[in-house]
């Protein structure tokens, strides 16, 4: 009733044109699109943080938001020990067999990493959780 009121009133008002419709879906598509841009990085930094906490070696040894086999390789395997543990071949098997590209130069880099701590950080457990979980939502 308002809406009809200000119509009938008004002269200042201008009917929607087809131009209208085609740019308000794509102001809707871009924000859309803004925003899970702003998800990921908003991803990517805390699990840098994570990883800084416990793990600093392989924080500073990929570019999280470029290199998919890195985190394709901290979904299954986040703490120096770990990675320790299961050797280069299956530390290149990983992120190979899940389809992600570069799989042995990833490789060569964690062993790098690896090799650069042998403490375990308080907390470190738990920050691998998160840490696990973060690069499972890339």
């Amino acid at each position: 009733m308002i809406i009809a009121d200000q119509a009938r009133m008004r002269r200042d008002l201008q009917p929607l044109r087809r131009g209208d419709e085609l740019a308000a879906e794509l102001r809707i598509l871009t924000s859309r699109r803004s925003d899970l841009s702003a998800d990921r990085t908003r991803a990517i930094n805390r699990l840098r943080e994570r990883l800084t906490e416990y793990f600093p070696a392989l924080e500073r040894a990929f570019d999280y938001s470029n290199s998919q086999a890195a985190l394709v390789l901290i979904t299954g395997y986040q703490t120096p020990a770990g990675l320790r543990r299961i050797g280069t071949a299956r530390l290149e098997a990983w992120p190979r067999n899940r389809h992600a590209r570069k799989a042995s130069s990833v490789a060569a880099a964690v062993i790098a990493a690896v090799h650069t701590q042998h403490r375990v950080v308080p907390g470190e457990q738990l920050a691998a959780g998160f840490v696990a979980r973060l690069a499972r939502k890339r």
